[in-house]
């Protein structure tokens, strides 16, 4: 196979191929868009040269890249192997994931080779405060911390970030609708106002809305309130690019949903460029309305998932470059290897650390830097590992006590580092990996024993996906106890109930309220819990 030949590559050999890519991307410089070199061809590598068949193999890091390359640089790079290597010879492009992680010995630093790069190009520059009127008008603006130079790309985001880019470059041709989705924390604001930052930058004609999914809706009811929907239309008419933040939040508001309906159809008829983020895929959002799951998928639908240790470290040394900051390399790994939900809670603990280094003055232990996690909830890992080999079997958790719930060790229960615990430590509720006892944990199970034993079923009945009426009473009343007496996050509460989305459990939570407020016997079964 090629990847085994590659591997007993001379050191002669990888630089003749390096050197011949090199002057591929000089030919393409002289014509063509650096930006969109960079953007596209920034992790492709000659790998071989087929003197028999005369070909030029070059591979990219994905299918979609290949797909970019294949429709913006197919014959410019044809061309360019005809010119700086030889007129005889042909291309062959194909995409292998090897190349995906940038640090292949065959690929170069493209943007060295280029005639300017993304931070030296001169373009047009315009103060966020004196945007489009109608960017003031809806009140709310790009921040200019979010660009695709600062977005550290990983396997998890490599295909968001690079739909992205191709959309900035061409908003409205490319990928229309373009739709994110992930967990908190993970980029999808910061994609989304890097494609908008990009476009106000280099076409500044072009007039950008973006809005938080909340101020929408807002802007929606005002505008139905005062008879003012027309007027709010007739100004959309003018925007070219509509960025819609957390659309799931959209879910329940049949009216809202409707008239966003008819201003998705609008936009996308007239090929103007939609983007919206959300929490889940479009098919996930089961109370919004089918046709607009339906139209959500009209484009391109793709996911950020939690970044890999590799991204992690990535992102940390960024940030820290970026702060100026000075921090151990294998410091930065404990960070990246304690912190694995999102690059918020990342950055959140890069910012502790710093702090404490700061106040103290001195350089930083590994001490230091679990007493700074701790901050945040994040336990010291050497004690976890300790745990793990001392904890005793899940089964073997006897009841507990009433004791548990003022702190003591009876009956508390040990969780392996494979559980996932979205609700802070014990059992199911805690971050991943955690092996610590939490009595407050105690307190919820016994509630919701308590629920599950008064409506005659199991707790996994509770965490099921039955919808039949009495199933789907108890399992609100649950969901309700633990937002309303457990103040757990609506994020940990679908990921306990079987992953449903936030909006459902919202609504679940919302509903029961209803009935306690409208229904004495609902009051009353609520006392007894």
């Amino acid at each position: 196979m090629l990847i085994d030949i590659i591997a007993d590559y001379s050191t002669e050999t990888k630089n003749h191929l390096k050197s011949v890519w090199t002057e591929i991307i000089k030919f393409l410089d002289a014509q063509h868009d650096s930006k969109k070199i960079l953007t596209f061809l920034s992790k492709c590598a000659v790998i071989s040269i087929d003197e028999q068949a005369q070909t030029v193999h070059l591979w990219v890091p994905n299918d979609f890249v290949l797909s970019q390359v294949n429709k913006f640089f197919k014959k410019p790079l044809a061309d360019a192997v005809h010119t700086s290597y030889n007129t005889d010879y042909s291309l062959n492009i194909v995409s292998h994931p090897e190349l995906q992680n940038g640090h292949h010995d065959l690929q170069i630093e493209v943007k060295k080779h280029l005639s300017w790069s993304l931070e030296t190009k001169q373009a047009p520059v315009m103060d966020t405060k004196t945007t489009t009127a109608l960017s003031n008008y809806f009140g709310i603006l790009f921040e200019k911390k979010y660009t695709f130079n600062n977005f550290v790309i990983g396997a998890n985001s490599e295909l968001a970030a690079s739909a992205a880019q191709a959309i900035a470059e061409q908003p409205g041709e490319v990928y229309n609708p373009f739709f994110i989705y992930g967990d908190v924390g993970l980029g999808k604001t910061h994609l989304m106002q890097a494609i908008g930052n990009h476009i106000i930058q280099h076409d500044p004609d072009k007039v950008i809305v973006y809005l938080p999914c909340t101020k929408f809706i807002d802007r929606i009811i005002h505008a139905v309130r005062f008879n003012k929907l027309e007027n709010l239309k007739q100004k959309l008419e003018e925007v070219d690019v509509l960025m819609i933040d957390d659309i799931q939040f959209l879910a329940g508001k049949d009216k809202t949903q409707e008239i966003f309906h008819n201003i998705f159809n609008d936009f996308y008829a007239k090929g103007k460029q939609i983007v919206i983020t959300s929490d889940e895929s479009p098919k996930a959002l089961t109370l919004l309305e089918p046709r607009l799951q339906s139209r959500f998928s009209l484009g391109l639908v793709v996911d950020i998932k939690r970044p890999d240790l590799e991204t992690r470290i990535a992102i940390l040394q960024s940030k820290a470059q970026k702060k100026d900051i000075q921090l151990e390399a294998t410091h930065i790994q404990m960070i990246a290897e304690s912190v694995d939900t999102n690059i918020r809670e990342l950055e959140w603990a890069l910012n502790i650390v710093m702090t404490k280094k700061q106040l103290l003055k001195r350089d930083l232990t590994e001490q230091d830097i679990f007493d700074s996690l701790d901050t945040l909830g994040i336990q010291d890992v050497r004690k976890v590992n300790i745990q793990e080999h001392t904890a005793p079997d899940i089964q073997s958790e006897r009841s507990p006590s009433p004791s548990d719930d003022a702190g003591g060790a009876v009956g508390t229960r040990w969780m392996t580092k494979s559980e996932k615990a979205p609700w802070g430590g014990g059992l199911g509720w805690g971050s991943q990996s955690q092996s610590i006892p939490n009595t407050s944990v105690s307190a919820y199970e016994k509630k919701l024993e308590a629920i599950a034993n008064y409506y005659g079923l199991e707790i996994e009945q509770l965490k099921g996906n039955s919808r039949t009426k009495e199933l789907s009473f108890a399992r609100q009343c649950a969901m309700y106890i633990a937002k309303t007496q457990f103040n757990r996050s609506l994020q940990k509460i679908w990921n306990f109930f079987g992953g449903k989305n936030h909006s459902s459990v919202l609504y679940a939570i919302k509903k029961f309220d209803s009935h306690i407020k409208e229904n004495p016997e609902t009051r009353e079964i609520m006392n007894g819990f």
